[in-house]
């Protein structure tokens, strides 16, 4: 996934099949499930991998930020996804609520190449078909309170946070998760 402003954030953190916090310097003991080359991150599954660090049955690989955003500070999240292939559901990008461990926002690819958001409390909705092996550009601006989603250049939806608690805190995670 390239990223546009800048190329990819150094200041993040990935998500693995065994560990939900691997910083940075020890990303190259994960090459086989992820890789930066330029500003395109590369994030892989491959058959029989499986979660090894939790009950959860699912396995993914995804980045995210050490931003901790809080209430009222507005972030912004900007990737080009190219999407080979999707054999399961996947899901490829959250608002995650680090607070009380829910999604605000998620953005799931189907098998059929569909892509659909869900928010919590919120309806859910299809972004767009036939994504597969073609490019295209999620931005979601995010103040705590409500996020914005943006699908190649314009507004597709919008929604409150559904946990309002002063210290609520989220992150955006990217990557693949599966989910069915």
């Amino acid at each position: 996934m390239p990223f546009q402003d800048g190329g990819i954030p150094q200041n993040i953190m990935i998500h693995t099949f065994d560990d939900s916090r691997v910083e940075r310097e020890n990303f190259p003991k994960y090459t086989n499930w992820y890789e930066e080359e330029g500003n395109t991150q590369i994030f892989k599954l491959h058959p029989g991998d499986c979660n090894t660090r939790n009950e959860r049955k699912y396995c993914r690989i995804e980045a995210h930020t050490k931003l901790q955003m809080k209430k009222g500070e507005l972030h912004e999240f900007t990737g080009t996804y190219n999407i080979v292939k999707c054999e399961e559901e996947v899901c490829i990008f959250q608002v995650f609520n680090s607070s009380v461990v829910h999604p605000q926002l998620y953005i799931k690819l189907l098998k059929n190449g569909e892509l659909w958001y869900q928010s919590r409390g919120n309806s859910d909705g299809k972004i767009a078909s036939h994504v597969l092996k073609k490019d295209f550009t999620l931005h979601v601006k995010d103040d705590g309170n409500k996020w914005q989603l943006f699908f190649n250049g314009n507004k597709i939806a919008e929604g409150p946070h559904q946990e309002k608690g002063l210290e609520t805190v989220c992150e955006f995670r990217w990557g693949i998760k599966i989910i069915k």
